[in-house]
């Protein structure tokens, strides 16, 4: 998850003004650059995310019993 948000903010133009990450979700007070609008950042956060959680299950299948 933090790898995900750095990776917005490296790339996408997120500024994060505070964040809490919890067991099952995000609270995130952040806006953008002029350049990017949020709606599209929050889909390229979702979209990299949700790969990076594909991957890491493909390689390491003993934490879906965890």
């Amino acid at each position: 998850m933090v790898d995900s948000l750095k990776y917005c903010q490296r790339g996408k133009g997120l500024n994060i003004c505070s964040w809490c990450l919890m067991p099952g979700h995000l609270h995130l007070i952040a806006n953008t650059s002029m350049k990017f609008e949020l709606a599209d950042v929050i889909r390229n956060f979702k979209k990299y995310t949700s790969k990076a959680l594909i991957r890491q299950i493909q390689n390491e299948p003993e934490i879906i019993r965890e």
